[in-house]
């Protein structure tokens, strides 16, 4: 969180050298993708790969190949 300035403008082969392949990855229409990074054990990590509700890191790429968002999703509270 407190890097999260810097990685902004950052390319995508610098991304994957940083942080490794994503755990899942998206990829829309308009040459934008989606990388998902999970930041705990969880569903995901089973054989069938689901993507789960753990705790994870997205990283928005532009038609340029830069990071435009980033952004940390935690999975709602219990009640909620």
């Amino acid at each position: 969180m407190q890097s999260r300035e810097l990685i902004y403008g950052t390319r995508a082969d610098d991304i994957d050298a940083l942080f490794g392949r994503p755990d899942e990855e998206e990829l829309s229409a308009q040459t934008e993708k989606v990388y998902f990074y999970y930041l705990e054990p969880g569903s995901q990590c089973e054989p069938s790969h689901q993507r789960s509700g753990a705790n994870k890191l997205v990283l928005r790429f532009g038609p340029l190949g830069t990071v435009t968002e980033v952004l940390f999703e935690r999975p709602p509270a219990a009640g909620q």
